[in-house]
């Protein structure tokens, strides 16, 4: 059966045109394989280290966990499929249906974690902002129940929206796409610029208070800590997605089939590469969870050495 007697989404017209070649296939097969087991391993660790901690079960944290899960989904679902499907794609004259299944599961499956991962950091700069508007009602409002709700929903809506959007097509897989990150994005900027001028006004008030300036001062460093982290892994999911956002916006502007594949697996590759960077920079931005996954790592040492 040749490629050109099946449909299978745009991957038929990719194939006919831009198929992989083996030398693209080393290349994404190396930057996956270097980054899938850190993904998986450092993720781990990182959900370990939240749930054995009591101090760490937090509403933030647990938004941090939501996205270090996404990341290890990922790492266990996202790259094996990738990889499988590109694999796969380099007989696609022999194999035309298992490939046809293998690259749409597999960006679905990417589809969907990137959307849980980006909705999420959306939610923690949401988050962010709620603890500085609310101040003394936020443990009251937002709660470790409500946020394992809210996670739950970011998954179902995410994993649901993404499949029937690509069963529709890709037009409308592409529109749902554009219309969440524009969504997302709105929402995150809208709520870091309040965060920076409320942070501003309040710095000015307090500089006029002599008495309460040492604590407020400091309750106010370690807020800008907490917002500096989720802000830093915010601006490098962007920076690692931005390649395949790219890609597949240069595809959908200019049908081009013969560069499109090549740049699509290679911004795919670098976005799925995300999901190794983010538990370092939780450990670098958060002393309470770098300390607590190094007990984890020393723990595991110990008790492998038994």
């Amino acid at each position: 059966m040749k490629v050109e007697n099946f449909s299978c989404y745009h991957f038929t017209d990719w194939d006919k045109h831009g198929q992989i070649a083996f030398p693209e296939f080393i290349a994404v097969a190396v930057i996956n394989t270097l980054t899938l087991p850190l993904t998986v391993l450092l993720n781990i660790l990182v959900i370990i280290s939240i749930w054995r901690t009591p101090t760490l079960h937090t509403p933030a944290m647990l938004l941090l966990s939501n996205l270090a899960l996404s990341d290890l989904a990922v790492g266990l679902i996202g790259q094996p499929a990738f990889l499988a499907s590109t694999a796969l794609e380099l007989y696609v004259n022999k194999r035309p249906n298992a490939f046809c299944y293998c690259a749409a599961f597999s960006m679905i499956m990417i589809s969907a974690f990137g959307g849980v991962s980006f909705t999420c950091l959306t939610a923690m700069a949401l988050d962010r902002f709620l603890a500085l508007l609310l101040h003394l009602r936020y443990p009251v409002l937002i709660t470790v129940k409500r946020v394992i709700g809210v996670c739950v929903c970011l998954w179902v809506l995410s994993l649901c929206a993404t499949s029937f959007s690509y069963v529709l097509g890709v037009e409308v897989h592409s529109i749902t796409a554009a219309s969440a990150i524009t969504v997302c994005n709105v929402v995150a900027i809208i709520s870091y610029a309040h965060i920076y001028r409320i942070l501003r006004r309040h710095q000015t008030q307090i500089q006029a208070t002599v008495m309460t300036l040492e604590n407020n001062m400091a309750r106010i460093q370690q807020y800008k800590k907490s917002v500096m982290g989720s802000l830093c892994i915010y601006l490098v999911f962007i920076l690692c997605w931005a390649p395949a956002l790219f890609a597949f916006a240069y595809f959908e502007v200019t049908k081009d089939y013969h560069l499109s594949p090549s740049i699509v697996r290679v911004g795919v590759s670098v976005a799925m590469a995300n999901s190794a960077l983010n538990p370092i920079i939780y450990c670098w931005k958060h002393l309470q969870l770098r300390n607590a996954f190094w007990h984890t790592v020393t723990s595991l040492r110990e008790w492998a050495g038994h």
